[in-house]
């Protein structure tokens, strides 16, 4: 038997299988979402001295002629005046040096030099770039060779979702500070929210009758912000701490890549924080990233038990999570333990010595004063003078007799006076 009906249905199915696989084909290069690095390549193979972006473009001679379309007025630079001086965040989030290669410059070709001419615009445009898998916010950076006397409004950076008719949007950025003398290379880096579009047109203008100043252009970055952190400690165990003190510090390391906000870093009750070796212990620290939105830093965490939060019975074990977070970052924690112990008492002297100097016998020097501190007291205490000194507490007389102090909750902050009294000659030393 001829079935020749299976044959009509395979020739009918035919047509969407090709569909299906066209589509197949296509559809994974939509979806691909476009961080990207433009830095025009090699002087030797990039794009060359005053050729037109179109052109370099149309020769596949720029690292993204494949995926996206330049256009403009800028042409490419001469080979003199390299990008360098600095360093950025490329599209893999690796950070490295000016490309040092080739670039381009806002001016028009002229009697055989670059020429910036008064009242023309000069343009850079990159087009198709597609932004819909990338974060909600993007860092845009290049290079940028900033002449001598360039002012803020010398160059507009503006976007647009080429899918529609929508207009340019200006993207606010920091202009760098123009050199005294000569041309700089400085990294532009700003942050936007880039419209969600298969086809986001960027484009860097320098408005006609502004200036005759001619500004150099490398490295084009934009890159979808993934934030980032790490925090690790040197150990999670603090020795045992009476309350009321302070164990010695851990150190822990807090890192941050593509934050888009600061860092904050937060210790648990019974726990404190600082930048290390600088200022005061704190319950939180916060860590500003730098303009590429990397952050890193080194902290002391001590061990702090207080009555409040450590009131016994001793050891008491105070467990809590280190915390570093920052907008669009998973919050980091780190688990640390350690165990209060009763507290001891502490009595403190400053200064712990005082000279008199020579004294004529039977007569009294001018008094000095220590100041006694103590905490977590359990008893009274006793003040006593030794052989050819006198003590007094709050302005009372001077006696060789012993002083009776009495701590208030434990504590106590009391200025001692004492003077010299020598009954005979020589050399005379003790301990109050």
């Amino acid at each position: 038997m001829n079935h020749s009906y299976l044959r009509t249905m395979r020739r009918t199915l035919r047509p969407y299988h090709k569909l299906l696989v066209l589509l197949l084909l296509v559809l994974p290069g939509l979806a691909q979402a476009q961080n990207f690095t433009e830095t025009f390549g090699t002087t030797a193979a990039g794009i060359d001295p005053f050729e037109t972006l179109a052109a370099a473009d149309t020769r596949n001679a720029l690292d993204n002629s494949a995926a996206l379309s330049f256009s403009g007025d800028a042409l490419g630079s001469p080979n003199n005046g390299l990008s360098t001086g600095y360093s950025y965040a490329n599209a893999a989030g690796t950070s490295v040096n000016a490309s040092g290669g080739a670039s381009i410059v806002f001016a028009r070709r002229n009697g055989g030099a670059a020429q910036s001419q008064l009242a023309v615009e000069y343009t850079f445009i990159v087009g198709n770039i597609n932004t819909t898998g990338l974060n909600s916010r993007q860092r845009i950076s290049f290079g940028l060779r900033v002449p001598v006397g360039s002012a803020d409004g010398d160059l507009i950076l503006e976007a647009r979702d080429g899918n529609t008719a929508n207009p340019f949007v200006a993207i606010p950025f920091t202009f760098p500070v123009a050199p005294a003398a000569g041309n700089e290379w400085e990294l532009v880096t700003t942050t936007a929210s880039l419209p969600s579009t298969t086809n986001l047109i960027l484009r860097v203008r320098k408005p006609a009758n502004i200036s005759t100043r001619q500004f150099r252009l490398d490295d084009l970055t934009i890159r979808g912000f993934a934030s980032a952190l790490t925090a690790t400690i040197d150990s999670q165990i603090f020795p045992n701490t009476p309350v009321n003190q302070r164990s010695a510090p851990q150190n822990l390391t807090v890192t941050g890549t593509d934050l888009t906000a600061n860092a904050v870093v937060t210790a648990p009750t019974g726990y404190l924080v600082r930048i290390s070796g600088v200022g005061s212990y704190a319950q939180s620290v916060t860590i500003l990233p730098n303009a590429n939105g990397n952050a890193s830093a080194v902290l002391d965490v001590i061990f702090a038990p207080t009555f409040a939060n450590a009131a016994g019975p001793y050891p008491q074990t105070l467990t809590g999570s280190l915390t570093v977070s920052s907008a669009g970052a998973t919050t980091r924690s780190v688990t640390i333990t350690g165990q209060a112990t009763a507290p001891q008492s502490i009595l403190t002297a400053n200064p712990t010595a005082l000279a008199f100097g020579s004294q004529t016998v039977g007569t009294s020097s001018v008094a000095q004063a220590f100041q006694l501190t103590g905490q977590d007291l359990t008893s009274n205490i006793t003040v006593t003078a030794p052989s050819g000194f006198e003590i007094r507490v709050g302005g009372g007389a001077f006696s060789p007799n012993p002083l009776t102090l009495v701590p208030t909750n434990g504590s106590l902050s009391t200025q001692i006076d004492v003077r010299f009294v020598p009954g005979t000659t020589g050399t005379i030393a003790g301990n109050v």
